[in-house]
This record gives C-alpha cells, sequence and structure tokens, in this order.
C-alpha cells in the first residue's frame, strides 16, 4: 500500500510562529519537534524569525523522516479563497488579529516567509508544493486524500485544524496533531461536521445558525428534529427565526463541508498534482542554504542522514512516472 503524507503547511509555518513566540515569552514551547542551541529568550523580532526558520524546517526533515513515504506534499494557502464569494467575511478578524499582536510584527514577517517559501521549493525540490489559485490547503488536502483513498491509499494529514476531521469518514486515513503529538480520535465524523456546520467556527470567523449555539445545543437541535423539520419546511411558512437558522447552516454547510468544494476546482487541484514536476534532492543545495541561514544544526543532520529520506522521494516519484509513461504506450 501506497503512503502518502499531507501536510497543512500554511497551519504548520503559524503555529511554528507562535510557538517560537510563545518561547520568547518563557512558555513551555509545545510546538518544538527537537532540542537545539537555541536561547530560551530572544531579544528581538529578528531573533525570534531566525528561530521560527530553525523550528519549522527541523520539523518538516522529522516529518519526512518518520517513515518511508511514497509522496509527501506541502499544501498552501492560495492569496484568494473561494469561500469569499459565498461569505464576504471568512477569515475577515484574522488581519485584525495581526494587527493588533504585541508579540509578532507580521509587516516584518510576512516578507520573511514568502522569501522562505520560495526557498523551500528549491532546497526540498522532492516534496510537492502545491498552492492552487482560489484554494485553500483544505481544499488540496481534502481533494488528493480522497483520491488517495479511492486508490486503496494510506495517507497522513498533518494538521490542528478540525475541519480535517470529517476526512476520517474515508478508509485509510489518519490525522495527526504535532502540537498535541498524538493522532485525532473521531468516533463519528460526519455527526462532528454536522455539529461544527450548526455552532460554525470562531477560527475562520463563520458565525453560527443562532446565537449563543454551542455543542451542547447543538446535540438538542439534531436530536430533537427542529433542524431537520426547518430544513423541509417551506419558507412561506418559516418565521424569520426559521428563515435566519436554514439560511446560516445553509451557508455554513458550503463553507466548512468539503463535498461542497467546487467541481471546477477539484479537477484544478487534481491535474496540478498529477503534472507536478518534481526535480532530484540536491545534499550541497541544502547545506548552501543552511550555511546562509546559520542553521549549523540542520547542516549536520543532512550530513548524517537527513538527505536519503528527500532523495528517496525522487527516485519514487521518478519510478511512477516511467511506469505511467509504459502503460500510456501500451
Amino acid at each position: 500500500m501506497k503512503k502518502n503524507l499531507i501536510i497543512d503547511f500554511s497551519n504548520m509555518y503559524y503555529r511554528s510562529l507562535f510557538a517560537a513566540a510563545s518561547q520568547n515569552s518563557g512558555k513551555k514551547n509545545r510546538g518544538s519537534a527537537f532540542d537545539d542551541d537555541f536561547s530560551d529568550q530572544f531579544k528581538t523580532q529578528d531573533e525570534i524569525f531566525d528561530y521560527w526558520r530553525h523550528l519549522i524546517t527541523s520539523t518538516l526533515i522529522e516529518l519526512v523522516s518518520k517513515d518511508e513515504w511514497d509522496r509527501v506534499i506541502l499544501a498552501y494557502d492560495s492569496r484568494n479563497y473561494w469561500r469569499k464569494d459565498i461569505y464576504p467575511e471568512y477569515k475577515a478578524h484574522r488581519k485584525k488579529f495581526r494587527d493588533n499582536n504585541k508579540k509578532i510584527d507580521f509587516d516584518k514577517f510576512m516578507p520573511i516567509l514568502n522569501d522562505y517559501i520560495e526557498e523551500i521549493r528549491l532546497v526540498f525540490p522532492s516534496l510537492y508544493h502545491l498552492e492552487v489559485e482560489r484554494a485553500e490547503a483544505d481544499d488540496i488536502a481534502a481533494v488528493l486524500t480522497e483520491e488517495f483513498s479511492n486508490n486503496g491509499e494510506y495517507t497522513e494529514l498533518l494538521t490542528t485544524d478540525k475541519d480535517f476531521n470529517q476526512l476520517l469518514k474515508l478508509p485509510n486515513v489518519k490525522i495527526y496533531n504535532p502540537i498535541k503529538k498524538e493522532y485525532v480520535e473521531c468516533l463519528n465524523p460526519e455527526k462532528e461536521l454536522q455539529i461544527k456546520c450548526i455552532t460554525g467556527d470562531s477560527g475562520d470567523n463563520i458565525f453560527g445558525i443562532r446565537p449563543k449555539t454551542g455543542p451542547v445545543r447543538a446535540e438538542a437541535l439534531i436530536k430533537s428534529g427542529e433542524l431537520h423539520d426547518c430544513l423541509l419546511m417551506e419558507e412561506s411558512i418559516m418565521s424569520e427565526e426559521q428563515k435566519s437558522m436554514v439560511t446560516n447552516y445553509k451557508r455554513n454547510v458550503q463553507l466548512i463541508d468539503f463535498t461542497y468544494i467546487p467541481s471546477a476546482m477539484k479537477n484544478t487541484i487534481l491535474s496540478d498534482f498529477e503534472n507536478y514536476e518534481m526535480n532530484k534532492f540536491s545534499q550541497v543545495d541544502a547545506l548552501h542554504w543552511c550555511s546562509t541561514h546559520n542553521l549549523k544544526d540542520l547542516s549536520t543532520r543532512f550530513l548524517t542522514n537527513a538527505s536519503y529520506p528527500f532523495m528517496a522521494l525522487y527516485n519514487k516519484h521518478k519510478e511512477r512516472k516511467e511506469m505511467q509513461e509504459e502503460f500510456d504506450i501500451v
């Protein structure tokens, strides 16, 4: 059985940043997946960002080395989201959060992040780096996970985003939470999804279908059949409250439920994946990049055994391409 690792990389680089900032404030850094030589306290934003670069890259190396993966896919958010067409306020609160953040200078960080993304595409060219116009990392992960599952392949997803839990309804799928350092358990993914569509998602600025509706009230709406009845009811006989509840629920389902990803978006994601051009990993390039950013610990790892998994991924990709070409000729 082929084994795939899909990393919600947009989630990962922000979580790593918050972990670095927490380290600076003296809190326990639960996001760190390694031991290093960095000080527990940083004096400047530059020191935080240097630590972040070390943290996220080291974690990435550790994840790639964790198993003999057939593919490792980094999924990125694009700058624009199709969900904003449905709900213009989608994630609208995040800019205010960044502007008001006292630990992290996001104006200074964003250019560093953009440079980092471009750099690791070159340093780790044997990974899939997928960013699709108007798609989020969630969309890429959901579409590919379903595709792999349908093909009888195993997929491990790395994220802290609970939206991904709905994918646990698919065979051969696991989710690993890198902060808690454990696999996610979800006994009823479809029910959890329905409850989330009722309660909304404050992290994405999606409001619940009714004010002050948490998981307990959501369960009650499901068990009583009230929501189900309203969804079947003719609008002409609904109260204003019922109309609002149904409208909000349908909106939330479109935003949260991955089965509502537009067909054209799914096709683009699959096409970009299938036509992805991969290159061979270069230990020399990786060492040069580490030297540029004074990442001595990572250089040592690349000189020992960290390079081999990246080399193996390219070789497996090359073998798949050659087999596909032979199949196409036949």
